[in-house]
C-alpha cells in the first residue's frame, strides 16, 4: 500500500515538474476564473433570492485553495505530501 501512495505522489511531482513554465498563465487563469466566480456570486441579482449557503461555501473554499497555492506553493505541497 505505502509503494502504491509513493509512486502516485511521484508521478503528481512529475506532472508538477511538467506545468511549471505554465504557472504564471494558470494563475492567472484562476484569478480570473475566481473574479468570474465573485462576480456572478455578488452581482445584483435578476431574481430576488441572494446565493445559497452551499455556493458561498464553495466559492470561499476554492479561494482560499488558490490563494495558498499562489502565495505559498511549497508550503501547501509539504502538507499535501504529509497527508
Amino acid at each position: 500500500m505505502a509503494l502504491n501512495r509513493r509512486c502516485l505522489i511521484a508521478g503528481f511531482a512529475g506532472v508538477g515538474v511538467a506545468l511549471e513554465p505554465l504557472r504564471p498563465w494558470l494563475m492567472g487563469i484562476s484569478a480570473a476564473l475566481l473574479l468570474f466566480g465573485m462576480w456572478q456570486l455578488y452581482r445584483r441579482p435578476k431574481v430576488c433570492r441572494p446565493p445559497s449557503r452551499i455556493s458561498l461555501i464553495l466559492f470561499w473554499t476554492c479561494a482560499v485553495a488558490v490563494l495558498g497555492m499562489v502565495v505559498a506553493p511549497q508550503l501547501v505541497a509539504g502538507f499535501l505530501a504529509d497527508l
